[in-house]
């Protein structure tokens, strides 16, 4: 397990946008008005391979909110 930039515990294994299992993981550098440099680790399964860092930081964001608003129920 890995806290991310949206301070949630994602699970390396598989994709950061789905469910489905992982088949490349990097760390990319991500567009932020903060100062510095902001970094997040990126797991891509099949489907997501040719997203780009962007795009899969707004998935990530989409699959935390499904994920909390059910482990609220």
């Amino acid at each position: 397990m890995f806290t991310n930039v949206y301070t949630e515990m994602i699970d390396l294994k598989e994709c950061s946008a789905c469910s489905r299992p992982k088949i490349d993981i990097r760390t990319e550098i991500i567009t932020s008005d903060r100062p510095g440099i902001t970094k997040m680790i990126i797991c891509r399964c099949e489907d997501h391979i040719d997203c780009d860092a962007e795009t899969m930081r707004k998935l990530c964001g989409i699959k935390l909110k499904k994920l909390h608003e059910n482990s609220d129920e």
